[in-house]
C-alpha cells in the first residue's frame, strides 16, 4: 500500500511571512518601484506572491502543499519504497533483533517474508 503526504510551514510561521511579505510589498511599493522602475514592479509583485501564499497557509485547513512525498507503507524511508540497503544488509537487521531477544522468532520470519516479498 502506498501512501502520500505532503509538508507546509505552520500557521505561525506563515504569520511571520506574511508579516515579512507585507514589509517588503511595501518596500517595494514606497521605495523600489520610484527609484527602480520595472525591477520596482518585479520586486512588489513577487512580494504580494508571497504574501498571498502565506495567506492561503493560514486561511485554508490543509494549506499549500511545499514538499509532497509519496512512500511505499512499512518500507521507512521516502525513497518510494526503494531501500538503499542491499537485500542481505535488510536481512541482517532482523537477524540481529532475534539474535538479541528483541524480536521473536515469529516476528522475525515476518520480517523475513516482508524483505523477501519487495523482490
Amino acid at each position: 500500500m502506498r501512501f502520500s503526504g505532503f509538508s507546509r510551514p505552520s500557521k505561525p510561521l506563515s504569520c511571520l511571512g506574511l508579516a515579512a511579505a507585507l514589509v517588503f510589498v511595501a518596500i517595494g511599493w514606497l521605495q523600489v518601484i520610484p527609484n527602480a522602475g520595472v525591477f520596482g514592479w518585479i520586486w512588489t509583485i513577487g512580494a504580494l506572491v508571497i504574501a498571498i501564499y502565506h495567506v492561503f497557509n493560514i486561511v485554508l485547513p490543509q494549506g499549500v502543499p511545499e514538499t509532497t512525498y509519496d512512500f511505499a507503507s512499512g518500507q521507512g524511508n521516502l525513497l518510494g519504497g526503494r531501500s538503499t540497503l542491499t537485500v542481505e544488509e535488510r536481512l541482517a537487521q532482523p537477524r540481529a533483533l532475534r539474535a538479541k531477544g528483541v524480536v521473536s522468532e515469529q516476528e522475525y520470519q515476518h520480517q523475513r517474508q516482508r524483505i523477501l516479498a519487495t523482490l
